[in-house]
């Protein structure tokens, strides 16, 4: 008798704080239980056998755990009590940088289709992108049975019965009940064989000298919860001002125009000329912008299209590292402040037939996206920036704003990547930098650029340079990357040979670092895998030796971020969502310095969890926001001290520092226009 119980559940309203159930499959003590949940008497019963389930302490095993975790939620039942093994992440884990499954047969798309292990994307035209598919496999439970049983399900009455589900009409939905029941039992029957195929497949991947990295019950348990707690995040949701949303999606024409006029100012050449047919007035002149990109140093390296002319993709513009703040009379900086702006404000748009933030705001003014555990090869969260504020270009995240009387309170650690570099290398320099509180002006005392006694007010042009050097070299930039990012970020020449000098003074001012970093990529190809602390597997088909070593680091980062994501929930925080290195929570305006000393407890020993033999490790250090409507007011400051000493940033609305004069700029646009035009846009 197996102590495995798969389960799957149909639903609609994911953007509720509850979702509407439909109905539940499970197979438990290898029978199959069935329920319709239309039907309170069915509902009871299912709540009934899921608690005994939970007391014989049974595995639940699902493919996104998430999903069916908000569905227990939703019959009031606490997640955090179960034991769950997610399919889908075992798979996404599998994948990643897997060439056996990354690649070759896939089904993707609604079609079997053959993949290929790719060169460099940084190498490849758009037409060698196309004519080879280099494209990453789908995680989906169609795309993962054929993957791993070679079993070809019937995507297009999965599809009927999920879009049935979706119209929310009760009628419709009675009328198959059948055929969703049915739908919904289907699922289950695959996720022991699924199962029993990955555990296969990490059995004959780890043998012989590395046969002690295999995957253990409990770090796969461990992966389960963690994606069971991401269900109490997206339940939850995150607050957003409805009515600045509203007015921003109908300004959208208004913004685009007045962008593109500001451009056209900056140059003696018209990079947006006029249009009768776009919806703003302008079109972009792609004629004049490749012929100016052909004169640049650029050109020769320059992406190409399918039909080899200059490239004016987003990809095109990656390699220059503008992000929030782009110099005026710069057509690299203004081109990327363009595609960026137009790629934010997308996600705002409701006239287009795209995903947009609306499809996860719920009736309560609270956005609830796919934040997507496990998504990124280091174990990160990766949502889309569709419903994302936290991801979208900065002077939109003000969007994400609490109720009146309510208030988010945000931490994130402080340098983190720097002491967790410190700390994997046991770099002391690299330590008593982090511990001196600017690791910046550290680099360029050591590096003889700035005197020991020197300060960042007093040295700033210096320190900023450093500090560009620093994020460069974090990221394990070139001399060509970083003589690029340089430029960009100072307004002044640097050579490749100038990169290389400052490159060469940061090892030599953290040597151990840079042994560090040597041995990862050698350890790596020599045992075939990099493991997390928590226990995520990079498998050993990535050749791309930056890639390599800065997982590690990144990756504890996010192995730090699910344990204080852990104790914060269970500390009774409202947490609405998780950043990179940082967490939302949101509390009464009352309560902010208590709450913020819990989740700044919570974050430290998230951390110092991680490193259990360094004391080094309770080095971290926080930096903390708070922001509301009245927050000022109601403590008479813009900076206070908590009971335990914590110092809050207050603000009545957020602005993102590093996106201030976007801000300013664009903010306006938050205001309404007129009724005539709300009126054709459907308000």
């Amino acid at each position: 008798m197996s102590r495995l119980v798969p389960i799957d559940f149909e639903y609609h309203s994911s953007n509720e704080f509850n979702l509407h159930l439909v109905c539940c499959s499970l197979l438990y003590d290898d029978k199959v239980y069935e329920f319709w949940l239309n039907d309170k008497s069915d509902s009871d019963k299912l709540k009934d056998l899921l608690k005994e389930v939970r007391n014989r302490d049974y595995i639940v095993v699902a493919f996104n755990v998430e999903a069916e975790a908000r569905s227990l939620l939703s019959l009031n039942l606490d997640v955090r009590k179960f034991k769950w093994i997610d399919i889908q992440v075992e798979y996404k884990m599998l994948l990643n940088h897997n060439h056996k499954f990354m690649y070759g047969k896939q089904y993707k798309n609604g079609k079997e289709t053959t993949t290929y292990s790719p060169r460099s994307k940084y190498a490849m035209s758009e037409r060698e992108q196309r004519d080879i598919d280099a494209s990453k496999p789908k995680s989906n439970l169609v795309a993962c049975t054929y993957k791993l049983l070679g079993k070809l399900r019937d995507s297009d009455h999965k599809d009927k019965m999920r879009d049935i589900i979706l119209t929310k009409d009760f009628d419709l939905i009675e009328a198959n009940r059948k055929q969703i029941q049915d739908y919904c039992t289907d699922d289950i029957h695959d996720l022991i064989p699924l199962w029993d195929k990955i555990k296969e497949e990490y059995r004959a991947y780890f043998v012989g000298n590395i046969e002690h990295a295999r995957p253990t019950i409990k770090e796969i348990l461990y992966r389960g919860d963690s994606v069971a707690r991401t269900a109490l995040i997206t339940r939850i949701g995150y607050p957003i001002q409805r009515t600045w949303l509203t007015n921003l999606s109908l300004n959208i024409p208004k913004v685009t125009a007045d962008l593109k006029e500001d451009i056209n100012s900056q140059f003696g050449w018209e990079l947006f000329g006029k249009s009768k047919t776009n919806r703003d007035g302008y079109k972009q002149n792609q004629n004049e912008w490749k012929e100016y990109i052909l004169t640049t140093k650029y050109a020769d390296k320059w992406m190409k299209t399918d039909k080899d002319s200059v490239s004016l993709s987003e990809k095109a513009f990656k390699s220059f590292s503008f992000r929030h703040n782009f110099p005026r009379g710069n057509f690299f900086a203004q081109a990327l402040r363009y595609i960026k702006t137009s790629s934010a404000l997308r996600g705002f748009d409701r006239s287009t037939k795209k995903a947009t933030i609306y499809d996860s705001l719920g009736p309560d003014d609270r956005v609830r996206p796919y934040i997507n555990p496990y998504g990124s090869q280091s174990a990160r969260y990766q949502p889309k920036s569709t419903s994302y504020l936290l991801l979208k270009t900065a002077w939109t995240r003000s969007l994400l704003h609490p109720k009146e009387g309510r208030v988010i309170v945000s931490i994130d650690y402080k340098s983190e990547e720097a002491l967790i570099g410190a700390l994997e290398a046991n770099d002391t320099a690299m330590l008593q930098a982090y511990e001196s509180g600017d690791v910046y002006l550290d680099y360029a005392k050591r590096a003889g650029a700035i005197p020991q006694e020197g300060t960042k007010e007093d040295y700033k042009k210096e320190r900023d340079l450093f500090k560009a050097t620093y994020l460069g070299i974090s990221y394990l930039m070139g001399p060509k990357s970083l003589s690029e990012k340089l430029t960009d970020d100072t307004g002044k020449k640097f050579s490749q040979a100038d990169a290389q000098k400052l490159i060469d003074k940061f090892y030599s001012a953290y040597p151990s670092y840079k042994e560090y970093l040597d041995k990862v990529y050698k350890d790596y190809q020599k045992y075939g895998y990099l493991k997390l602390f928590d226990g995520w597997i990079m498998f050993g088909d990535n050749d791309n030796f930056r890639s390599v070593s800065n997982m590690p680091i990144q990756g504890m980062g996010s192995c730090i971020l699910r344990k204080a994501i852990k104790y914060t929930q269970d500390s009774g925080l409202d947490l609405v969502a998780p950043l990179h290195d940082a967490l939302y929570i949101e509390c009464d305006i009352a309560d902010v310095k208590e709450a913020t000393d819990t989740l700044a407890k919570c974050m430290t020993d998230g951390f110092v969890d991680c490193y259990p033999n360094n004391p080094k490790a309770k080095l971290i250090r926080l930096d903390i926001e708070a922001w509301g409507d009245g927050l000022l007011e109601q403590y008479g400051s813009n900076t206070i001290k908590t009971n335990l000493g914590n110092k809050i940033e207050l603000e009545n609305i957020h602005i993102d520092s590093r996106g201030k004069a976007e801000y300013l700029n664009y903010s306006q646009y938050f205001k309404p226009i007129t009724a005539k035009l709300m009126a054709t846009q459907g308000e």
